[in-house]
């Protein structure tokens, strides 16, 4: 199965590394006995000064390549992480989204509607 890892990947993410990737399908994988590898999008951006379009491009043509796309949803998650979940949706791509509990994403009070409520457990 082929993967595509959206997240925040910057040095101040809580990863630390731009290699997190590798080491969380090398985690998937043992867990799961799956055969299991990934598409990194930052590879095929290695040396190219920054252009938006081509990252838009290469993000649409590799998640279009994939099995599955999974996110990790940070409380800093990325614009470029929030469009490569859209881009998932609109290729009818599965997609899994994962959070810390206790951040926004995952937390046990949410607010829905200008009211507090009870979150997901």
């Amino acid at each position: 199965m082929r993967l595509y890892i959206a997240g925040k990947v910057s040095k101040n993410s809580q990863f630390g590394t731009s290699q997190w990737r590798d080491a969380f399908v090398d985690e998937l994988r043992k867990l799961s006995g799956l055969e299991l590898s990934h598409l990194d999008p930052l590879t095929a951006e290695a040396g190219r000064a920054y252009d938006p379009q081509f990252v838009f491009d290469k993000d649409c043509a590799l998640i279009n390549s994939v099995d599955c796309v999974v996110v990790y949803l940070s409380d800093d998650i990325s614009v470029g992480g929030s469009q490569e979940m859209l881009i998932a949706k609109y290729l009818h791509k599965p997609l899994v989204g994962f959070a810390p509990y206790g951040e926004k994403f995952y937390c046990a009070e949410k607010e829905v509607g200008g009211g507090s409520g009870q979150g997901l457990h």
